[in-house]
């Protein structure tokens, strides 16, 4: 959900945002409209970037969305349609933006005859009638049948292109919200096992960033955060496990050799629009519980993942 300053105007409909401003092209191809702000700037405020401005009254919307709506004619300053989110605004302009996103996957419902005990707005109680999925794919997972995928951005590259992590994992007792590693721990009494396999599919900016393949053979709690972290290149955008915006950008300053400040100050600004881990969970497959046919899903990584990966390519070691 949009969360937004007080001159900022979103709707609501039903399960889903109002679109019925938004232009038929916009919602096909795969996108549809999240919210839609209207504003003026402030009359003491100097020229800026239009996402820059739009970014700022939208903490919880990424820049790259920003930027891909703008570049998609979504954005309209005093009445004319902006495709450049470099275009400049002033105090006094009137800022319009939809917001649109990836299309949400389709899944085609089931009928399922269900005896319903008591229903309200908060509880379903149900009499489960015998053979029902849920236990054969809580066994797939249990005894570590079900394949999973994902995807990554780490603060450097791994000297080896792939590899395997053996280390336990157990609750930070220095912070119950993060995990740790055992070797991290005295007496670690409460770790679990883990294993992870990682294949490097991309070296970018120079070795800076990689693009990361991770395929899990048990599934702990932040289980690839904490082994990023553990073999010393954490995901980017993972403040709690060390890929912060002050390591991504030594990282990358280091790579790319940049010594200017112009060229540190674009470094800057990209690392600091990723706004979270930069993981993508890609693939997961099972045997489905009724045909006990193998099934297997995709789905490709979100706008910001993907706007940063693009950015990395397009960085080169200073001239």
């Amino acid at each position: 959900m949009l969360v937004a300053r007080p001159q900022l105007a979103l709707w609501r409909s039903g399960r889903g945002w109002n679109s019925s401003s938004v232009p038929a092209r916009i919602l096909a191809r795969g996108t549809h409209a999240l919210g839609e702000y209207h504003g003026t700037i402030p009359e003491e405020t100097v020229s800026t970037r239009i996402d820059v401005w739009l970014s700022g009254q939208l903490p919880h919307t990424s820049r790259a969305r920003v930027q891909d709506s703008i570049r998609k004619g979504l954005a309209l300053v005093n009445g004319k349609t902006i495709t450049k989110p470099s275009f400049p605004v002033i105090g006094g302009d009137e800022v319009v933006c939809t917001l649109c996103g990836a299309a949400p996957l389709e899944a085609t419902p089931e009928r399922i005859q269900l005896d319903i005990v008591h229903e309200d707005d908060h509880v379903i109680v149900v009499n489960k009638a015998a053979d029902m999925s849920q236990l054969s794919l809580s066994e797939q997972f249990k005894s570590r049948k079900v394949r999973r995928t994902y995807l990554s951005l780490t603060c450097g590259t791994p000297s080896t292109t792939s590899g395997r992590i053996e280390a336990e994992i157990l609750r930070d007792p220095r912070d119950r919200k993060r995990m740790t590693t055992s070797d991290t721990v005295p007496s670690a009494r409460n770790a679990r096992f883990a294993a992870s396999r990682y294949k490097v599919l991309d070296v970018l900016a120079n070795g800076g960033v990689a693009l990361v393949q991770w395929k899990l053979e048990t599934g702990r709690t932040h289980q690839i955060r904490v082994h990023a972290r553990y073999m010393g290149f954490p995901l980017l955008g993972d403040d709690v496990y060390g890929g912060t915006v002050g390591k991504a950008n030594s990282t990358l300053f280091s790579a790319l050799s940049a010594t200017k400040t112009n060229s540190r100050k674009k470094i800057h600004e990209f690392t600091s629009d990723i706004r979270r881990p930069c993981l993508h969970a890609y693939s997961l497959g099972f045997e489905h519980p009724a045909t006990e046919k193998y099934v297997h899903f995709t789905c490709p990584p979100p706008e910001d993942f993907e706007e940063a990966w693009t950015r990395l390519r397009d960085m080169k070691p200073e001239a």
